[in-house]
């Protein structure tokens, strides 16, 4: 999924965090009497408008086990478990907001899961050259070039493609306008912006 605006954490003195994270009072994907908080599709299979508490195993519930294409979103979820292991492996904390055409009951089969990974500045500002290279095996590379062998790629994406991954600060409230806009917005088949249509998208605490 493209977004408007892709920043990230600087290992320099001068950092520029943008667009970033709000997280609403009481997330935290709960369950209330057995029930989910994912709240009923709508008539176009997507989420209702708003950032939406939720666990993981209520995405597989809804977003695997209820989906079309249930075996190809199965694969997608195994991945985004295994991420999930690998990012508390490196961070004590951290949050994701889940959207993409995996959010979805569309008809067509979800590419990938888009995350947003919400951290702590303190922490990532002091990560050795060790946990930066970890860092960086979980998000979207845009716009590489490798020596060896020599490529050139315009993104690579972890996971072998099956999750889309941004680095963002934990509560920078400044900045929620970019990615609550980017994950509210709807796309038609061909993957063009639909005027004035928004959608819903997940919070998972890890």
């Amino acid at each position: 999924m493209e977004v408007i605006t892709i920043t990230r954490f600087c290992r320099t003195d001068t950092y520029d965090y943008s667009r970033y994270r709000f997280v609403a009072d009481g997330a935290g994907g709960t369950v209330h009497g057995g029930r989910s908080l994912i709240p009923p599709l709508t008539s176009g299979g997507m989420l209702p408008v708003g950032r939406h508490p939720a666990t993981l195993e209520e995405i597989h519930d809804v977003f695997v086990v209820q989906a079309p294409h249930t075996t190809h979103r199965q694969r997608l979820y195994s991945a985004l478990e295994l991420y999930v292991a690998l990012v508390r492996d490196l961070l004590p904390r951290a949050t994701l907001w889940v959207d993409g055409g995996f959010c979805t009951h569309k008809a067509a089969p979800p590419a990938d899961i888009d995350l947003v990974l919400f951290a702590s500045r303190r922490l990532v500002q002091h990560f050795d050259q060790e946990r930066w290279t970890r860092m960086n095996q979980l998000i979207t590379l845009q716009n590489l070039t490798a020596m060896a062998p020599h490529t050139v790629e315009r993104r690579i994406q972890p996971m072998g493609g099956l999750i889309d991954a941004f680095l963002a600060e934990e509560g920078n409230a400044d900045d929620v306008a970019l990615w609550d806009h980017n994950w509210s917005l709807v796309k038609d088949a061909d993957g063009k912006i639909v005027d004035g249509e928004r959608k819903g998208y997940l919070e998972v605490e890890l």
